[in-house]
């Protein structure tokens, strides 16, 4: 079975037993990708720490709590990355399952519930949206005018 990029990198981060800097996090996943075959956009087999999609990765695994930030620029795998790392279907569909119950709750919120529990809503939109300043303020008052569900206005 072909390895993901995931938990090669996770395994990397385990078999360390210690923090890791982000300058190394970055060079765990060029290499699962450079193994993996995929494209990368150096011309030599040289590692170069340079800016790119490798954030994105970082902070889905930090949110699927597989990864922690320990303080700035160093990481750290979790217990449930550990676990992860021993079984990957099973954490998988665990953090799938997560996800889809995070889905359904929010998707039978109703806007006035949404108002009165802004913690709710700052959670919700921070799922949706990412955490970008002013949207929870913009999108309850978008809500607030004329969407009967948090569901029908957001799709």
């Amino acid at each position: 079975m072909k390895k993901s990029i995931k938990l090669q990198v996770l395994e990397q981060i385990a078999e360390t037993k210690r923090e890791v800097k982000a300058s190394e996090l970055k060079k765990f996943i060029w290499n699962a990708q450079r193994v993996n075959g995929s494209q990368t956009s150096f011309a030599k087999n040289e590692f170069k720490n340079i800016s790119s999609y490798y954030a994105d990765a970082i902070a889905e695994w930090i949110k699927d709590k597989l990864l922690e930030r320990t303080r700035r620029g160093f990481y750290n795998i979790t217990p449930k990355g550990k676990k992860y790392v021993k079984n990957p279907k099973k954490v998988q569909s665990q953090i799938t399952e997560s996800k889809r119950k995070l889905r359904d709750k929010f998707d039978r919120i109703e806007i006035q519930s949404a108002i009165d529990n802004i913690n709710d809503a700052n959670e919700y939109f921070y799922h949706c949206f990412g955490n970008r300043s002013g949207d929870t303020a913009y999108y309850l008052r978008m809500l607030q005018m004329g969407a009967n569900t948090l569901k029908d206005k957001v799709q």
